[in-house]
């Protein structure tokens, strides 16, 4: 059958008899989003400043980041340059990392203050400088210790004292090296604040009412369909593919009052109109197909059946047919 070309004035209907349900859909995701939006703490600006070392030697070099990151150190740190932040703030604030295929070490601080996190990150870097070069110092007098001793037992035999001088001056200078760390780039103060995650209320309050609207005129779709109603002539024909003989409005109940009928009590009202159009339908039909009765039927009670037949019945009395 074709398409009837308004259909579309029936989706409009839709959207008006469930009217509520547009409105009240998309405001209930929007109004929450826009609540927890709200309800969220503003994050301040945070910076943050780095200090990069070069690292002399590769022994033990994995356990630098975490010697930065010590409470002692961090206390030092702090007493040391007279910092304002306390050794939790700079536990919570300062990381240190090895750069993946350098020979590099960085030092992060940050702050709600640019200032603040080039002083906490320099202050820190130079208590970590101290802490290697306290280790070094360590390790090459251990080394010196041990060197003197083996020198000491070989300085016996003259015939490999030439050797051992040789071996010593050697190993001095590879003890020196070891494990030193240089201050290359010290922390500055940033210009640049670190990236965050804002809280875009509005934007998420958009993205729920859009939402909202196309969740509600699916659902509005699917009620309409549910109720399934007949609201007119071109959806009667399409639904039902049979033709359509006229449409009848409700008339009051004061219509017809004292036992009369609508059409002989109002004969010029447009529901009377419209039933006499039906019957001339009807008639018109009768005689085309030979129909002699016509039942009359509805999906509920007390719908108007009788008074509809009582009133086609006398609009069509002249034909002689049986209603």
């Amino acid at each position: 059958m074709e398409e009837d070309p308004w259909n579309l004035r029936e989706y409009l209907e839709g959207l008006r008899r469930w009217w509520w349900v547009l409105l009240v859909v998309p405001l209930a995701p929007a109004g929450i989003t826009a609540g927890v939006s709200a309800s969220e703490p503003v994050q301040p600006l945070t910076y943050k400043a780095t200090a990069t070392f070069l690292l002399e030697g590769s022994a033990g070099v994995n356990n630098f980041p975490p010697l930065v990151t010590t409470r002692p150190a961090l206390d030092a740190a702090a007493k040391q340059a007279g910092l304002s932040s306390t050794v939790e703030e700079l536990q919570a604030s300062v990381s240190a990392r090895l750069v993946p295929g350098t020979d590099f070490l960085e030092i992060n601080a940050t702050h709600t203050q640019p200032t603040m996190a080039a002083d906490n990150a320099n202050a820190v870097a130079a208590e970590f400088a101290r802490q290697v070069a306290k280790i070094r110092e360590s390790q090459l007098s251990a080394a010196r210790d041990e060197l003197a001793k083996q020198l000491e037992v070989l300085g016996e035999f003259a015939s490999v004292r030439r050797v051992a001088d040789t071996v010593a001056s050697t190993l001095e200078t590879g003890l020196s090296s070891l494990n030193g760390v240089t201050l290359v780039v010290p922390a500055e103060a940033p210009v640049n604040s670190v990236s965050v995650t804002a809280n875009h209320m509005v934007r998420d309050t958009i993205i729920a009412l859009v939402v909202g609207v196309l969740l509600s005129v699916g659902l509005v779709m699917l009620l309409d369909y549910l109720r399934n109603p007949v609201g007119s002539a071109a959806m009667f024909q399409r639904r039902f593919n049979i033709p359509h003989l006229g449409t009848v409005p409700r008339w009051s109940k004061g219509v017809g009052g004292g036992g009369d009928l609508a059409v002989e009590s109002d004969a010029a009202s447009g529901f009377v109109e419209a039933i006499r159009q039906a019957a001339a339908n009807i008639e018109f039909g009768a005689r085309a197909w030979g129909i002699n009765s016509i039942v009359v039927a509805s999906p509920d009670i007390r719908e108007g059946r009788t008074s509809l037949m009582a009133n086609l019945a006398v609009a069509v009395s002249p034909i002689g047919k049986r209603w």
